[in-house]
């Protein structure tokens, strides 16, 4: 069907075509690393899917962590607001956690013996203790 090339002039150099020894060789090459692109996708996609996984559970961790926070802070307004409620004198239930919280944590622990505490400030509760100690030195 095509005449001999040889006899017109043309051959693979003047067609701008050049074929080498390692032609049959790069095509299984370029096959395999075709291959090899098709296994890096589908790794890609694995890590891919991996990381969303991974993101999807810190988004739910930090919704976890914001809500105890939220909570933690209606907490403490509602323990402000009681103690601003006893802002005079103390209950003797309250005197008794203050005296449990002053062994428990020693006199310089304020704010752990307040938490004790649960209806007072470390403000009230470090003015507390100062009159405390006050009167037990006289």
């Amino acid at each position: 069907m095509f005449p001999d090339t040889a006899n017109h002039g043309l051959n693979a150099a003047t067609m701008g075509v050049h074929f080498t020894a390692n032609d049959d060789q790069r095509s299984s090459r370029e096959i395999r690393e075709g291959v090899d692109m098709n296994d890096h996708d589908s790794t890609i996609l694995r890590e891919n899917a991996r990381l969303k996984q991974e993101l999807a559970e810190a988004k739910d961790e930090l919704n976890r962590l914001r809500e105890a926070l939220q909570d933690r802070e209606e907490h403490k307004k509602m323990i402000e607001q009681d103690a601003e409620f006893h802002t005079r004198y103390w209950l003797p239930e309250e005197h008794q956690r203050f005296l449990v919280g002053l062994k428990m944590y020693g006199h310089k622990d304020i704010k752990s013996i307040a938490r004790f505490v649960g209806t007072r400030s470390s403000t009230q509760v470090r003015t507390h203790a100062q009159k405390y100690f006050m009167k037990l030195d006289k």
